[in-house]
């Protein structure tokens, strides 16, 4: 068994299973988890992951990752935008920012909001199209960070918010620090500055002393901001974190029974009184030859794709983390013909 953070000894560790090893365990020291290097690029052609940071000093009391990954390291600057044109002069235009708390990039170097910069670096590069940021924590919401997504046009305009709950008693178990105000205030200041913009989350159900009120005060919040995606889970002790040893933990039944209400109460028929979330058209043409699937930014409605081959089946639409495609599953050349789209989701029409 062999962890990431074993990655530079790779070669010793395969020739000692050669030699005859039968059981090995290396896991490597936190710090030696890779930030950069040469690698492969295991997504589809049109888009990849950039990692910016390893880590995390937020210390929530649910969550284990401080305890296998270590302290935050963030990734030189230069190093990020580097890769990231490599990366573009290798075909892909959606650049997808990743981190444990991308929001947080810096902070260990004493700069933080760094990722202000490394957004106007990033949004440079030629052959980028959109840059996407994954997971953003409220606190660190800040008037310069939303000021660097409104001015660099590659940067869409979506957000995953992992707030987790929503109430201030369980915040504080939690060990965040947010408020229910301050999320509000947060998220009422993404609306208004970045209309349109596209709001992903994560809840918990069934923390440790999590009473029915509480529950109740969760499900009344999702009500109220309607999170144009939401996910909620049911509490999961991991393995030495404060939450684990808590008092007041709740049966499996519960916890189920919670985080299935939750996924319940966003009906499709939900308001739709903000602006539809399509950028300025931005119309490319692309040829490409593939054997394996092949998968193209969707384009809304009002513009659908062009494609010429012997024979193109199209396959049922899907998601992914990157964004919505239509996909080719046998060899095919073809050419589209697109509007730039930032919203995460294939429409349903199309």
């Amino acid at each position: 068994m062999v962890g990431c953070a074993s990655n530079k000894a790779i070669d010793s560790i395969v020739a000692r299973l050669f030699h005859g090893e039968e059981h090995l365990e290396s896991y490597g020291a936190k710090k030696d988890f890779p930030l950069g290097g040469k690698r492969v690029i295991g997504t589809p052609a049109h888009y990849a992951y950039l990692k910016i940071a390893e880590g995390c000093n937020n210390r929530c009391h649910y969550c284990a990752i401080p305890g296998i990954r270590g302290p935050l390291r963030s990734r030189e600057m230069a190093d990020c935008v580097a890769e990231a044109r490599w990366l573009a002069g290798e075909g892909v235009k959606e650049l997808i920012i990743v981190a444990q708390d991308p929001t947080a990039y810096g902070e260990d170097w004493g700069k933080p909001g760094s990722i202000c910069e490394l957004l106007d670096k990033l949004n440079k590069i030629p052959g980028l199209e959109w840059i996407r940021i994954m997971y953003a924590y409220p606190e660190r919401i800040t008037d310069d960070f939303i000021a660097a997504m409104k001015r660099n046009e590659k940067v869409v305009p979506y957000l995953d918010l992992p707030i987790q709950h929503c109430n201030d008693t369980i915040l504080k178990n939690m060990n965040r620090r947010s408020t229910r105000a301050e999320l509000l205030e947060v998220i009422g200041k993404l609306r208004r500055e970045i209309p349109g913009i596209t709001l992903r989350t994560t809840l918990i159900a069934g923390f440790p002393g999590e009473t029915e009120e509480q529950f109740e005060d969760l499900c009344n919040f999702v009500k109220e901001v309607q999170f144009d995606r939401l996910g909620c889970f049911a509490y999961s002790a991991e393995e030495n974190t404060v939450a684990a040893k808590m008092d007041g933990q709740i049966d499996q039944e519960t916890k189920d029974r919670r985080a299935e209400l939750v996924m319940q109460i966003r009906p499709a028929s939900w308001p739709r009184n903000r602006p539809r979330r399509w950028a300025r058209p931005s119309v490319c043409s692309v040829t490409a030859s593939t054997r394996r699937a092949a998968c193209t930014s969707a384009a809304p409605p009002a513009m659908p794709p062009r494609w010429t081959a012997m024979s193109a089946f199209p396959a049922k639409s899907r998601s992914t983390p990157a964004s919505s495609m239509m996909c080719w599953w046998r060899t095919v050349t073809f050419t589209i013909c697109t509007e730039r789209l930032q919203n995460n989701k294939l429409e349903e029409s199309i």
